[in-house]
């Protein structure tokens, strides 16, 4: 997962889902920088300050009714130990509830009192709070989700609350078996540390869960240099100014030298197999992953073009021109292949590592054939010449599009650039973007899916009905010459 427009390159990791007033007018010195966009790009200017304690503010000022403003932290379930496993998601649902200034009941009255869209989402390497309000209301929203953010009372009732509530959403979750098994699959691909852990409560975890983890968790990592605080739709002196009254004196407390390791180290990749048999499922799934790449690497680019040109879909939802009709997954495995039910590529990018890779689904009656097709449609891309011009360049034309496209919503807009800060430090603009996808080649793509799919140790997840009727996938992927022992 950095922004809704670098997450078409790398996508966004975050559970993918899932679902007060401190006025200091202590004058700050402040770090400006101003970053001037491309004329392709809908936002002008993107302006970033530096506050005395190290929170970030960034903005970009567009006309309109609306605003949209956002706190993002450095922080998700990729920093969790064993034991802290689980509290992203914890901390992710203690938000818009009760805080140090006010009852629950006052913070819903807040809400339904400013209007407006107010969410929080957890990810892998980042908690976001986020809110689209009218342009008027920017200061009661910012100070709202300060409270929520910065101040939550964690209370004893709450945490039962959601002791009771999360068993329900891990159930659900489960039902989705490829949200769920690509879950799975990190922990194959990474082992059970880092990008490993999962962006869900383990249910041991969830028993032992007390408000005691959660502070400590946030002492860690909820510090300022760690926030960046980014509104769309707002003059940057004014949020400046409010940001500094909200969380110039933010202080989490003291921190030992220790308290954040092991979960400051590098991901490492590793690889390997599992099987996740679920009898109540009606489709055998396979997913067979690749160490990606990180989201600093040169080649993100050139990775993310070859994604599209894979794309996928279903049997029944392949969409339309621009939709995946196109893709090579789609003509060449759901068009030709009655039986493929679900074939779709995906690319997951992170600050050090990435996961690449190809999922399918079947009924259990031809699963024996799946591995093969997905191993054929991967081996073909590394062909000296079996990229064309033209779908490379349909490729390249679609993602330029969805990149384009996405900063028509002000919300999107908002949450790329809170990444991008977040994560590189600045905002790259869409048409530095677009230039570097308009300049991969098909020669470019059978260098990287070389460099991809021949690489490392694949990461192989066989679930579903019936898993034993897809065979040996780790032996097909070697037939077709594909992964590193």
């Amino acid at each position: 997962m950095v922004g809704r427009l670098l997450s078409q390159l790398h996508p966004r990791l975050r559970l993918s889902g899932p679902r007060l007033t401190l006025r200091i007018n202590t004058a700050l010195s402040r770090t400006h920088s101003t970053l001037t966009a491309s004329p392709l790009s809908t936002a002008a200017t993107t302006q970033i300050t530096t506050l005395d304690n190290g929170v970030r503010v960034a903005t970009e000022n567009q006309p309109g009714h609306f605003l949209a403003a956002g706190i993002y932290v450095d922080a998700g379930s990729r920093y969790e130990t064993q034991q802290t496993s689980g509290v992203s998601h914890i901390l992710d649902r203690f938000s818009f509830r009760s805080t140090q200034s006010m009852s629950a009941d006052m913070m819903r009255q807040r809400i339904e009192t400013l209007g407006g869209t107010l969410n929080c989402a957890a990810s892998r390497e980042c908690m976001m709070y986020q809110a689209s309000v009218f342009q008027r209301d920017l200061k009661p929203a910012l100070s709202l989700l300060a409270d929520t953010a910065l101040h939550p009372a964690l209370e004893e009732a709450d945490l039962e609350e959601i002791r009771q509530t999360v068993p329900w959403e891990l159930r659900e979750v489960r039902a989705n078996a490829p949200a769920y098994y690509e879950e799975l699959l990190h922990g194959v691909a990474f082992g059970q540390e880092l990008l490993g852990r999962s962006l869900m409560c383990p249910p041991d975890a969830l028993e032992r869960m007390q408000r005691d983890t959660l502070l400590a968790y946030r002492s860690a990592w909820y510090r300022p240099e760690r926030m960046v605080v980014a509104v769309v739709g707002a003059p940057h002196d004014q949020v400046v100014d409010l940001a500094s009254q909200y969380f110039s004196t933010y202080a989490p407390g003291s921190l030992s030298s220790s308290a954040q390791d092991p979960a400051m180290g590098k991901s490492t990749y590793q690889g390997g197999m599992v099987q996740a048999s679920d009898p109540e499922q009606e489709l055998s799934h396979v997913f067979i992953g690749f160490r990606g790449l990180g989201v600093h690497d040169s080649d993100v680019y050139a990775l993310a073009t070859l994604q599209v040109l894979l794309g996928g879909g279903g049997s029944f939802s392949a969409g339309g021109p621009g939709k995946g009709m196109y893709s090579r997954l789609y003509t060449r495995v759901l068009s030709q292949h009655y039986w493929v039910e679900e074939c779709h590529a995906f690319n997951q990018g992170y600050t050090d590592d990435g996961l690449f890779g190809v999922r399918a689904a079947c009924a259990p009656v031809h699963a024996k054939h799946l591995a093969a097709v997905v191993c054929a449609e991967l081996a073909s891309l590394c062909e000296p010449g079996a990229l064309r011009e033209e779908e490379v360049s349909r490729a390249r034309n679609q993602l330029r599009s969805s990149l384009m496209m996405n900063l028509e919503s002000r919300s999107i807009q908002l949450e790329d650039v809170g990444r991008q800060v977040q994560v590189l430090g600045k905002r790259m603009s869409a048409q530095e973007m677009c230039e570097h996808v308009e300049a991969v080649t098909p020669e470019h793509l059978t260098s990287i899916a070389k460099r991809i799919l021949q690489g490392s140790a694949p990461s192989i997840l066989m679930g579903g009905k019936e898993v034993e009727k897809l065979g040996d996938v780790s032996e097909m992927v070697k037939l077709f010459g594909l992964g590193k022992p």
